[in-house]
This record gives C-alpha cells, sequence and structure tokens, in this order.
C-alpha cells in the first residue's frame, strides 16, 4: 500500500507501507526482528494512523498493530499502537507490554522500508 503521510519537517510524502501477516502467535520481540530481517521497520502510531484514514477497509478486516521502533531495552517493554476490528467498527488503541508478549495470529503488523526508501 502507498499512504500520504507527513514526515517530521511537514513535507507530505507517499510512502510505501507494508502489511505483514505470521499466520500464527508471535511476540513483539519475534515481529520486530522477523521485520528487520526482511529490510523493514515497524511504524510508528502516526503511519498507522495514516493507512487507517486512507485504507479504512484495512482495519475493518483485521487487527493492525504498530510497534513502537523506539524501544526500552532496560524494562523490555513494547510500545505499540494498534486498529482494533470488532463488530464492523474499528478503535485506536495505545498500549505498552512486556516485550513477549504474544499477538494473536489474526494480526497485521504495518511496516516500512528500514533504509528510508518509500519515502
Amino acid at each position: 500500500k502507498r499512504i500520504c503521510f507527513s514526515n517530521p519537517t511537514g513535507e507530505i510524502k507517499e510512502i510505501e507501507a507494508f502489511l505483514f501477516h505470521f499466520g500464527r502467535e508471535v511476540s513483539s520481540k519475534e515481529a520486530i526482528s522477523e521485520l528487520e530481517a526482511n529490510g523493514l521497520r515497524p511504524a510508528v502510531w502516526q503511519e498507522l494512523v495514516a493507512l487507517g484514514n486512507q485504507y479504512p477497509d484495512q482495519a475493518l478486516r483485521h487487527h493492525v498493530v504498530a510497534l513502537d521502533h523506539q524501544l526500552d531495552p532496560a524494562q523490555e517493554d513494547s510500545y505499540y499502537a494498534c486498529v482494533i476490528a470488532r463488530n464492523g467498527e474499528r478503535r485506536f488503541t495505545f498500549g505498552t507490554g512486556l516485550f513477549d508478549t504474544l499477538w494473536d495470529a489474526e494480526c497485521r503488523f504495518l511496516a516500512l522500508r528500514a533504509d528510508g526508501t518509500g519515502y
């Protein structure tokens, strides 16, 4: 998917985003490792909001997670934003969780190219 997103300088850019699906339960740590192995980085919440606004059908079909790429190794917590699809509606939520918390097999993880290409 290509989404329009305002970068940190306020410039509006079109970026290439990927919905990564593991098809099994996966921890935040495993998900991040797998994304990185594929040259991707987890999306941040602003990118998830952009996807939800431009492709609301994705958020109505699946739980879509943005695992913040800024982690606190001392706390071993992951920070995440999630669009939850439930009963034909979507809900946006933030949270923190243990680094090894398992995500449901139905979750999709929003990711972008780690090298910045696609911006």
